[in-house]
């Protein structure tokens, strides 16, 4: 673990839950630089990966992909997931937010979404037990505290992790804390292109073997 931190490959960030526990996280554009710089080592075409692929080629599944993100006010950061995940799937994902003690939309979250041309017309904040009934491919956790708390779903549901700091939390000036936002919009956006491409990957396994 060392070494991958010394080479900027890992992020380490002590739980806002609890101090005691430690989340790491690669780095996966540093990952992915490093991998297209080798890829071109062996040959160009290796170094020419795009991320993710047209989500309108994948392969149609029986019914839609279904995602929950979760926080806890469900004020920002699994806000900014549901419209960057609704934009960045093309439609192709059916997605929903919620939180355990939710507090509504902070007007942050509508600014960074307004400056980056993502829809933020149907975000609206509500409490977990309105998707209780709802059926959910993968519920992903961004938000430690809700991890630490999160309500039991279907066996079926796959249970994600991502650990981001709360922006709306952010101290210094009110530019620092907007940037704060925009920070989390940018590793959101990150984390979800991946995220999307292992959902294509899994979509051609299926078809492959079916």
């Amino acid at each position: 673990m060392r070494k991958l931190r010394e080479q900027h490959l890992v992020k380490e960030r002590r739980s806002s839950a609890d101090e005691r526990s430690l989340y790491y996280s690669l780095d996966l554009e540093a990952l992915r630089a490093l991998y297209l710089s080798a890829g071109n080592v062996l040959h160009p075409a290796i170094g020419s990966l795009e991320v993710p692929s047209d989500p309108q080629q994948w392969p149609i599944p029986q019914r839609p992909l279904r995602v929950l993100f979760l926080c806890t006010h469900n004020s920002a950061r699994s806000l900014l997931a549901e419209a960057l995940l609704r934009q960045m799937s093309a439609g192709r994902v059916e997605v929903a937010s919620a939180g355990t003690r939710p507090t509504g939309v902070h007007p942050s979250t509508i600014q960074v979404l307004a400056s980056l041309d993502v829809d933020h017309t149907h975000l609206r904040s509500k409490h977990i037990d309105e998707l209780s009934d709802l059926h959910f491919d993968y519920v992903i956790t961004v938000c430690d505290r809700v991890r630490e708390s999160c309500p039991a779903w279907p066996v079926e549901a796959e249970v994600i992790h991502w650990s981001f700091p709360d922006p709306v939390q952010g101290e210094g000036s009110e530019e620092e804390r907007y940037q704060a936002f925009e920070r989390t919009a940018t590793q959101l956006t990150t984390r979800i292109r991946y995220f999307l491409t292992l959902v294509e990957r899994r979509y051609q396994h299926k078809t492959l073997t079916v």
